[in-house]
């Protein structure tokens, strides 16, 4: 079951914040796309994480949710965050753990700006692409294309892998559907960068303008906090200036 996070505004954690060096989640950010930080478990102290990373990277605020689930023996997607939700996805989202599965489950990041300079060198022809995405749980739809050019990473990804909500819009003449699929996950199977294997009051940053993420199979339950800051659909939670 999914719902929005409860928790009060003056979450201060000092001792769990204390441990955390924020300046060098942003040097990392910066620099691999990605940051982890350990807040000792519990809700409150992944929320009073939460907060200060919406801080340090200028956010406004975030919507968060909780995701629980008890095995499963299939993949989640490689894909962007948020590709429903407009014409650009959202920057940031973190990923924090109240339970880790008992097997399984680790987050994958891939480095999309990686995957997008595979992928024209080996099929140029890849840059006309073009897919619309539709939530299996919201009405909204957005068309994106699958190589984008960004002011700080230049060539990147934008995907999410085939799935019965997806519509190709534009591909390459000769190339039939599953084989343009089977190039871009290779391109990406190429460029996985990091696998976070969860341990309670884990916190996971991403810069989502650079990575894509999926979720290994999992045995057991696995209870997640997703947080999207600057949410455009639903806002949990306003950040002070």
């Amino acid at each position: 079951m999914n719902h929005k996070c409860m928790f009060t505004e003056e979450v201060e954690l000092a001792t769990t914040l204390g441990e955390i060096d924020f300046d060098a989640v942003s040097q990392d950010l910066e620099g691999l796309g990605y940051a982890e930080v350990s807040t000792g478990g519990g809700e409150d102290g992944l929320m009073a994480a939460v907060h200060a990373v919406g801080r340090q990277v200028g956010a406004h605020g975030f919507g968060c949710m909780h995701l629980r689930a008890t095995g499963s023996e299939l993949w989640l997607g490689r894909h962007t965050e948020s590709l429903t939700d407009g014409a650009t996805p959202l920057r940031y989202f973190a990923l924090g753990c109240l339970v880790p599965a008992e097997q399984g489950g680790a987050t994958h990041l891939y480095d999309g700006s990686e995957a997008a300079h595979i992928l024209r060198a080996l099929y140029p022809e890849t840059r006309e692409v073009h897919i619309r995405y539709r939530s299996a749980y919201r009405p909204e739809i957005s068309d994106h294309p699958l190589i984008v050019e960004h002011k700080l990473y230049g060539a990147v990804l934008r995907y999410r892998s085939a799935s019965e909500y997806n519509s190709m819009i534009t591909r390459p003449t000769g190339m039939s559907e599953p084989d343009l699929y089977a190039v871009i996950e290779n391109a990406l199977g190429a460029s996985l960068v990091h696998v976070h294997t969860w341990r309670a009051g884990d916190l996971l940053i991403v810069d989502n303008h650079r990575m894509l993420h999926s979720r290994a199979p999992f045995a057991g339950l696995r209870h997640m906090l997703r947080v999207r800051y600057d949410d455009p659909v639903h806002q949990t939670a306003t950040l002070a200036e």
